[in-house]
């Protein structure tokens, strides 16, 4: 409330507009019990006061709990006078547009100390009524509005801001802890934006992303608000793409859009370097000693490229790959244009190893005799490419998420993206690992102590499960990471991801996708 002294003769005035301003910064509901302890008032003058404020609309008293919220007049005066400034100005159109297009229902919030206010809204037809006033303060913890304001503010502001959050628990998905939404924080601004998903409303699902002005700063948030049913992850992607659209639009008629998108995610548990973005669909093949650097390929293009100290050289270039893999003497087979190739290293002379027709495989690795091992439509066999004999190992392994080989155990995965199985090439004994994680596996790694790395599927994010169980999960800037292999420790994991098979929305949403990941954990995660 106001501590400044009354002007004389206005103590009742100055007593309405402080329980006027009470109301409006209340991180919860308040009831005349809790107005009265907080004022000092006899419940008498409180009373005739509430009743003045209720009976103008500048408060409105909530039939379902008794307590009281700012009023519709309040709300339209305050809408009134925000209608003026730039920011509601410039987003309604944009805003107005995606209401009517996609049905659905529009917040734009601003940040109110340790909550957040929806300070203009746009309804969808298809949508229902808005449920709560213009105006009424959310919490920032449980809300996609909120996670999206705290996301993406200067790490110093979102520390103490964090430090300073009640976590009120509303659903069974509401995050209660400090470390809970920090880590779904780090995933919002991995990928642009934030959700939530039935953590204030059970069925109830929003997409927001960040408004920022033209120095950068986080100044508002915009989402998307439907049932759960009709917010599918696809359709999320979708909209968090208009979202963003717009929010370009909302920005630039601020005068300066916003910069490049950062190269570089640094988050609380390791740092996710891409490499490369400029690639239909990038698949990490890993590092060589003989060439001196890493080793990557774009299928759709037929690339197969070499990164020395920063630089990149072309090795080869074909129709398309299909597949590649390093050879024992550290020379690398491609499966490419319907064929078997062999690139040799120290040379760099391509040489036709099988001119005949290869079965189609999308992933493949070499044993230390010589061998090959191809995966192909969920099957995995082993190739002699002296004989041409070929004999099976597995069934119904995913394609898309390749092989590992680590010693003698192949590491595949299974059950559609469930299930993470090793085949001892000893014993050809084929058994289920498991992993505490939960969600689509899109690729697996061993990290050579134990412990495993994953990729997973629309999850935005890797993750490393340590040999005693510990996870980290490490958000990255793209939906599919793919093709996953050791770094030189460890610690480090590179990955590629896809650009090609994205539609627009997706490819909106992720930019760099199509680029090289190199991802390291922090030390005290390693």
């Amino acid at each position: 409330m106001n501590d400044a002294s009354p002007v004389p003769g206005t103590a009742l005035l100055t007593k309405s507009l402080d329980i006027v301003e009470l109301i409006s910064d209340s991180d919860n509901r308040l009831k005349f019990k809790d107005i009265a302890e907080r004022t000092g008032h006899s419940k008498s003058t409180l009373y005739r006061i509430l009743s003045a404020l209720t009976a103008r609309g500048m408060i409105d008293i909530d039939r379902r709990d008794q307590s009281y919220v700012l009023g519709p007049k309040f709300t339209r005066m305050a809408g009134s006078i925000n209608s003026s400034s730039d920011l509601i100005a410039v987003s309604s159109g944009p805003l107005k547009a995606i209401a009517d297009q996609h049905g659905e229902n529009i917040n734009l919030a601003i940040l109110s100390g340790t909550a957040h206010i929806t300070i203009s809204r746009w309804q969808g037809r298809l949508a229902q009524p808005f449920s709560s006033p213009l105006g009424e303060r959310k919490p920032l913890h449980a809300t996609g509005l909120g996670k999206a304001l705290i996301a993406f503010l200067p790490e110093a502001d979102r520390q103490r801001l964090l430090g300073e959050l009640r976590f009120k628990h509303y659903t069974d998905k509401t995050l209660t802890s400090t470390d809970a939404l920090s880590a779904d924080l780090e995933l919002c601004r991995a990928r642009g934006f934030a959700v939530d998903d039935n953590e204030i409303i059970d069925g109830i699902t929003c997409v927001a992303v960040p408004v920022f002005d033209p120095d950068g700063q986080v100044v508002a948030s915009i989402s998307i608000t439907a049932p759960s049913h009709r917010m599918m992850p696809e359709r999320r992607l979708e909209l968090a793409s208009a979202l963003q659209a717009a929010t370009r639009h909302i920005t630039a008629q601020l005068l300066t859009p916003r910069g490049k998108v950062a190269t570089r995610v640094a988050t609380a548990q390791a740092l996710v370097n891409i490499v490369d973005a400029r690639a239909f669909s990038s698949r990490a093949l890993g590092w060589s000693d003989a060439l001196g650097g890493m080793v990557w390929y774009d299928g759709p293009a037929g690339n197969l490229t070499v990164r020395v100290n920063g630089e990149q050289r072309p090795l080869a270039q074909f129709a398309r790959i299909a597949a590649a893999c390093f050879l024992p003497v550290g020379d690398i087979a491609i499966a490419a244009d319907d064929a078997l190739w062999r690139l040799d290293a120290a040379s760099g002379e391509m040489l036709s190893w099988l001119e005949q027709d290869m079965p189609g495989c999308s992933a493949m690795a070499a044993l230390p005799d010589g061998k090959l091992l191809l995966l192909s439509e969920g099957a995995l066999s082993c190739l002699d490419p002296a004989t041409l004999a070929v004999e099976s190992l597995a069934q119904g392994l995913l394609d898309e998420a390749g092989l590992d080989l680590a010693g003698a155990v192949v590491h595949a995965v299974a059950a559609g993206g469930r299930q993470v199985v090793a085949l001892d090439l000893a014993t050809r004994r084929l058994r289920h690992v498991d992993l505490p994680v939960e969600g689509q596996i899109s690729g697996v790694v061993a990290d050579g102590q134990g412990g495993f790395w994953l990729a997973h599927r629309l999850n935005w994010s890797l993750s490393h499960v340590a040999a005693q169980g510990r996870v980290t999960h490490v958000p990255t800037p793209v939906p599919v990471a793919q093709g996953l292999v050791r770094g030189r420790n460890p610690a480090e994991i590179y990955a590629g991801s896809d650009r090609i098979s994205l539609s627009q929305s997706m490819l909106e949403v992720a930019p760099m996708a199509g680029g090289l990941l190199h991802v390291e954990l922090r030390p005290e995660e390693a």
